[in-house]
């Protein structure tokens, strides 16, 4: 983490792991191991790690978190609530292009959920969530893709 700024889940690596003040690290290369085993204090020394850390989420486990919520605020819903209206926020990042994403690649981070165009964007989330704050959705959104019916107008918040 602190070497590339990278997240990576590296506790079923074990051959990597080390005991340092009681205390378990695990790292992700054997040439990580070696440069932490030599020089810990300075790896350690002002170490801090993310607020929050994402986790995948499958789309069972996704399905019943949003029953309770449900439950919660008293009103049913068709669609999960997404971050960002949906787009993949690394594609939003890195390209700057506006891709739906797919609703069985989610990703929960700091409460809310995210969805990703592809498996390479989740990993790349994963990896560096942060990205996410830095995302902003463009002033001018394209077009819908289904028209709207004249009688759904009336009840958008934007119509007069």
């Amino acid at each position: 983490w602190k070497s590339k700024g990278l997240l990576k889940d590296c506790r079923f690596r074990r051959q990597f792991a080390v005991e340092h003040l009681n205390r378990y690290f695990y790292l992700a290369t054997e040439q990580e191991l070696c440069s932490f085993v030599r020089d810990h204090y300075h790896i350690l020394n002002g170490l801090s790690y993310p607020d929050s850390i994402p986790k995948r989420i499958g789309p069972f486990k996704c399905a019943e978190k949003l029953k309770v919520k449900e439950k919660k605020k008293g009103k049913k819903s068709k669609h999960v609530e997404y971050k960002l209206q949906g787009y993949c926020p690394v594609c939003l990042y890195k390209r700057k292009e506006l891709k739906e994403g797919d609703s069985l690649k989610k990703v929960e981070y700091k409460a809310n959920y995210y969805i990703c165009d592809t498996e390479a964007c989740i990993q790349d989330l994963l990896s560096r969530p942060w990205i996410v704050d830095k995302v902003k959705l463009p002033v001018k959104m394209p077009a819908p893709d289904q028209p709207v019916q004249m009688s759904e107008l009336a009840s958008l918040s934007d119509s007069m």
